[in-house]
């Protein structure tokens, strides 16, 4: 099990989607615990589903080396 920060690319699938709508956890298998937004300074911790990624977040997530690897192509443009 590994903790990695994955950051958002531009014109990523993800941008400007929440956790929610792009259940992250079902399609790559990590638990996001952590995301700190592009104009923040702080992460925020356990965030709630309706948080917005943009490109340029980072987030923060657990999971094996595989479902990292996962979330790195999940966040990346395609």
């Amino acid at each position: 099990i590994r903790v990695e920060e994955a950051t958002i690319g531009a014109h990523s699938p993800c941008e400007d989607h929440s956790l929610k709508d792009l259940n992250i956890q079902r399609e790559t298998g990590v638990l996001i615990i952590a995301v700190k937004q592009p104009e923040g300074d702080d992460f925020d911790y356990n965030p709630p589903a309706e948080t917005v990624l943009k490109a340029g977040t980072v987030v923060i997530a657990i999971g094996n080396a595989e479902q990292i690897a996962r979330l790195r192509r999940f966040c990346s443009v395609v």
